[in-house]
């Protein structure tokens, strides 16, 4: 994980992400579109888009243990692998499920 997130968040547009902890504890930060600008524009044959927000007003985040799983749907920016305290290594599963 990381200690402190540049909150660059990804999203997609094919795939919803379903992101399963298996070992340790991770924290996901998610926001709207509508409060985040596009960085870096969608490049279709990776299915990844890049934002960044310097509004952190409407922040939200995910604290994943394991057996926790997330799930963000197209055009919902997340930004996983943060830590709640300090970097650790976890394990986890990322499944990707086709969106239309």
């Amino acid at each position: 994980t990381k200690q402190n997130p540049d909150f660059l968040y990804e999203a997609h547009k094919k795939y919803i992400d379903i992101q399963l902890l298996i070992e340790g504890e991770e924290t996901i930060f998610y926001n709207s579109v509508e409060n985040c600008n596009i960085v870096k524009e969608y490049d279709s044959s990776i299915d990844f888009m890049q934002y960044d927000t310097n509004d952190v007003k409407y922040l939200e985040k995910s604290i994943l243990k394991p057996g926790d799983f997330a799930v963000y749907f197209t055009d919902e920016p997340h930004c996983p692998a943060c830590s709640n305290n300090n970097p650790i290594k976890i394990k986890k599963a990322v499944v990707k499920l086709k969106a239309n």
